[in-house]
């Protein structure tokens, strides 16, 4: 039955979904919040939290938020830092996936993470997590890898490694691009 609950209606306050086990009269499955000794619904009807025999308590199963301080809980769903190989000579480098952590389990001391995105599971190799980056987190890593490509190839091209990266950015900001 809980697959089939939608969460995003509950109303605010009331975050259980008690099914009613006991149909035949009539359906009083509904939205209730814990009122101690009782269930209560939005109406104000409630079940004795004694008389659980005739009713199933459903409750919205959260992940804990992740501060992006050690390990993410799993579940969570945060960026993991995947090994991957490119360029001619096979270089290997990481890419960023976003997804969740499925499992975690140890070898020899180490902690290693199974995750998993849309299209599939990552073998145990993810040892870097991140929370899921805002839009102005992504727009500032845009900026200085903008920047720092016109660093380069001013670097290059008059074989000065002296130059102040912060020219570079005033540039980017100023709607400057590496052509």
């Amino acid at each position: 039955m809980s697959e089939q609950i939608d969460w995003s209606k509950a109303p605010e306050g009331y975050p259980l979904w008690l099914e009613d086990l006991n149909k035949e009269v009539i359906d009083q499955s509904g939205w209730h919040c814990d009122d101690g000794d009782r269930y209560s619904d939005v109406s104000g009807r409630f079940w004795l939290k004694s008389s659980s025999a005739s009713y199933c308590v459903h409750e919205r199963q959260t992940t804990p938020p992740w501060s992006g301080e050690g390990l993410p809980p799993v579940g969570v769903v945060c960026e993991a830092a995947i090994p991957h190989t490119s360029g001619p000579n096979n270089e290997r480098s990481f890419i960023w996936i976003e997804g969740s952590v499925i499992a975690y389990y140890e070898i020899k001391g180490k902690t290693y993470a199974w995750f998993s995105e849309d299209h599939g599971f990552y073998p145990p190799a993810v040892l870097q997590f991140r929370p899921i980056r805002t839009p102005e987190q992504i727009a500032a890593d845009k900026r200085k890898i903008e920047a720092l490509k016109m660093f380069n190839i001013y670097c290059e091209k008059t074989n000065s490694s002296g130059a102040n990266m912060d020219g570079f950015l005033e540039l980017y900001d100023l709607g400057f691009r590496k052509p």
